[in-house]
């Protein structure tokens, strides 16, 4: 009997020693490595290294590209605030003379066929500007510009900082900067850059048709944190810069923006909940 038990003991033994060689910990939490499926507390992205193949990259180090230091205070690149420690303004009249309006005459680069498919019904007036990353997201001009240099369609001339577009702020042409990050605040500022630049914004709602000068734009702002704008393109869709990266039609989850009201706006770096409206400008 007692070898018996001896001998039940020693297979125990070995199935438990088994199975836990297939045991790996993870944050503390055990996981079988025999399972294909990534653990929930494990994040990776891929890429592709030097010889093609496809390589798992910490997660952090895909957001750690838009994170940039000044005087060693971090600040994310796709946000559209300027930096607190980053000066964007040496005079107003130094400003008036360092932006200018973009050459839009080229052609633009048309959408998927796939997303074309999904265009809103949200009426155009025939102002709109074309899609054009061809322009916006070339290198030469990605930093020139953040959200608000691109509703107003104009970049920065100084091609020699890398965080000039961070000169386009609520108030900048006439120095009568927003005060708070709310609605009122904004647009007030808004409207002084605008009668600087003979221009007019107005609010305006998902159906009005803009005139044949204007195009339609859309405020959103995350509490306490950032502002963001989009503007309708002239295809009907909608497109936007998130502070000095690439312009895109996507949202945060990847779709097509066919009304920034009801895309999906809770983007890594900034959760833009609150909706500041429709507006139309002119040109």
């Amino acid at each position: 009997m007692k070898k018996f038990s001896s001998w039940i003991l020693s297979i125990v033994l070995m199935l438990s020693l088994g199975v836990t060689s297939f045991a790996a910990g993870n944050d503390g939490a055990e996981i079988d490595i025999r399972k294909s499926v990534a653990p929930n507390n494990y994040n990776y992205s891929r890429s592709i290294n030097s010889d093609g193949a496809a390589v798992a990259v910490p997660e952090a180090t895909v957001e750690s590209e838009f994170v940039h230091k000044i005087d060693g205070k971090e600040f994310d690149i796709r946000r559209n605030v300027a930096p607190d420690n980053y000066q964007v303004r040496k005079s107003i009249e130094s400003d008036k003379a360092t932006d200018q309006a973009v050459n839009q005459a080229a052609v633009a680069d048309s959408k998927t066929t796939k997303d074309k498919s999904l265009l809103a019904s949200m009426p155009t007036g025939g102002g709109e500007y074309p899609y054009n990353p061809s322009y916006w997201n070339d290198p030469a001009n990605v930093f020139r510009a953040n959200c608000y240099g691109y509703i107003l369609n104009r970049i920065a001339n100084d091609t020699s900082d890398p965080l000039a577009g961070y000169m386009f702020q609520p108030g900048y042409r006439t120095g009568n900067y927003y005060t708070s990050l709310t609605t009122s605040a904004i647009i007030t500022a808004v409207k002084s850059d605008m009668a600087d630049l003979g221009r007019t914004i107005r609010s305006s709602s998902y159906s009005e048709t803009p005139g044949s000068n204007e195009y339609k734009v859309a405020l959103v702002i995350a509490p306490g944190t950032d502002y963001h704008w989009y503007r309708q393109d002239s295809d009907g869709g909608w497109s936007h810069k998130p502070g000095l990266t690439n312009i895109d039609y996507r949202d945060a989850s990847g779709n097509y923006i066919s009304d920034p009201r009801t895309c999906d706006r809770n983007y890594s770096y900034a959760n833009y909940s609150t909706w500041g409206g429709y507006y139309i400008i002119s040109k």
